[in-house]
């Protein structure tokens, strides 16, 4: 390694978060919240239905804890994504849109056809030499 370049400490990050996780939850459970459990409540979070003591837990855990900071950054993405109204139609690309409309049209046509073959069985009649064995 030259002097310019810095080590990777990723990894040794990430062995010290954890050998804290596991500390924090056999010394201290009523301050330290597991990954699984910061991420059942992180939906809750957005909603704002958290006891006060829950939203302290999590704050501890996200100060520590990348993936779970990263988890509840996308979660809440992906909520305002859902909230967002459409204030106009998405423009499609003329050749998608027809695409779209050829599988419409032949997806019209085979139930067409599917409705044609269900009344002539139905008009044939157990009489009918097509309909006897």
């Amino acid at each position: 390694m030259t002097p310019m370049q810095k080590p990777d400490t990723t990894p040794l990050r990430a062995a010290l978060v954890r050998r804290m996780e596991l500390w924090m939850a056999a010394h201290m459970p009523w301050i330290w919240l597991r990954c699984e459990q910061f991420q059942q409540g992180a939906s809750a979070a957005l909603d704002g239905r958290l006891p006060a003591w829950l939203r302290v837990k999590m704050g501890l855990h996200r100060m520590a804890c990348r993936a779970c900071r990263k988890q509840e950054r996308y979660l809440g993405q992906l909520r305002q994504l859902a909230k967002s109204p459409l204030d106009e139609p998405v423009a499609l690309p003329p050749a998608t849109e027809e695409r779209l409309r050829a599988a419409l049209r032949a997806a019209e046509q085979q139930r067409r056809n599917a409705d044609d073959q269900r009344l002539a069985l139905a008009d044939s009649g157990p009489g009918d030499a097509r309909g006897a064995r």
